[in-house]
C-alpha cells in the first residue's frame, strides 16, 4: 500500500521526505467543515470526504489532524476517524493503476504551528492511501477545493 501526500504548499513537502508528494494550486481546508473531493482525469468523482468539526466526527485540536481508523472503513462517516494526539503521520510509506483504489486518509486543516516549509510557513495538508498492490498513476487526477 503506497501513502501519498498532498500539500497546499510545495514549500511544505520535503518535510515528508521519501514520500511522493503533490501540491493544489487553489482553496484551502476549513478548519470547520469541508470537502474534499478526489476526480479522475474526465472530472468524475473517485472519492470524497466530507469532514465536520461536530460529532460524530473527532474533535481536531490546534496542529493536529485526524486519521481514518483504518483504510477499508467509509471515510464519509466521523465515527470511523480518531483525533490524533499530534501534528498527524502524513505519508508512511507502503503501493492498481485505478485510482479508485486511492482513498483519502487523513488530513490537517489547521497546521499553525506544525511541519512548517522552508520559508517557515504552516499549511494545510491531506494524504491519500492506495488499497491496492500497484503504484497509481495519479496524472490527470485533481482535487478541487470547495
Amino acid at each position: 500500500m503506497e501513502r501519498i501526500v498532498i500539500a497546499s504548499d510545495d514549500n511544505l513537502l520535503p518535510t515528508f521526505g521519501h514520500i511522493r508528494t503533490f501540491t493544489w494550486t487553489s482553496g484551502t481546508l476549513p478548519d470547520d467543515e469541508g470537502d474534499i473531493v478526489l476526480r479522475n482525469s474526465s472530472g468524475i468523482p473517485v472519492d470524497s470526504v466530507h469532514y465536520s468539526n461536530q460529532a460524530p466526527w473527532p474533535a481536531i485540536a490546534d496542529n493536529s489532524s485526524i486519521a481514518l481508523m483504518a483504510p477499508y472503513l467509509e471515510n464519509n462517516s466521523g465515527s470511523n476517524w480518531i483525533a490524533c494526539p499530534y501534528a498527524g503521520t502524513p505519508g508512511i510509506p507502503y503501493i492498481k493503476n485505478e485510482v479508485s483504489f486511492i482513498k483519502i486518509n487523513e488530513f490537517s486543516s489547521n497546521n499553525d504551528d506544525c511541519f512548517a516549509d522552508e520559508n517557515d510557513e504552516y499549511d494545510d495538508w491531506f494524504e491519500l492511501v492506495n488499497l491496492g498492490t500497484e503504484e497509481v498513476d495519479l496524472g490527470g487526477a485533481y482535487l478541487p477545493m470547495t
